[in-house]
């Protein structure tokens, strides 16, 4: 399993609150240990960035597609979402990385775009280190 395989893409993506997570992460490392009751988050796309900004830390960006508009969807995704948390976004190759820390959560912004409709899912993050990979305990 190579885990900086550029052509890797998102197929999974759960979120967290950090109530509902015990996360022990070590700030040097690059991995993060994360116990939590994740919520599947429906995507049929998803792409992550992660660029090094002028202050030393790296600026992160996630968005998601989601189609299924129904109405109850959309409530499940607004209740889950409305808290702090971890994104937990799982690759083509197998590498899980974890897309916040419980020292910087992110915060999930999800609006209603296009024809035909559909949810669009963006966090945009300031984080002192990139996407650490998943380790359950």
């Amino acid at each position: 399993m190579k885990e900086n395989n550029k052509r890797a893409q998102i197929y999974k993506l759960e979120f967290c609150s950090l109530d509902n997570a015990v996360i022990h992460n070590i700030p040097s490392s690059r991995f993060i240990k994360v116990s939590a009751d994740w919520f599947d988050i429906p995507i049929s796309t998803a792409e992550f960035t992660e660029v090094p900004s002028a202050d030393n830390m790296i600026e992160q960006e996630l968005k998601g597609i989601i189609t299924d508009t129904s109405a109850i969807n959309r409530k499940e995704l607004e209740e889950v979402l409305s808290d702090y948390g971890i994104l937990r976004c799982t690759y083509t190759n197998g590498v899980q990385r974890i897309i916040g820390t419980d020292q910087f959560p992110v915060e999930v912004e999800l609006s209603e775009n296009g024809s035909p409709a559909r949810y669009e899912l963006t966090v945009n993050h300031k984080s002192a280190s990139k996407a650490k990979i998943y380790q359950s305990f």
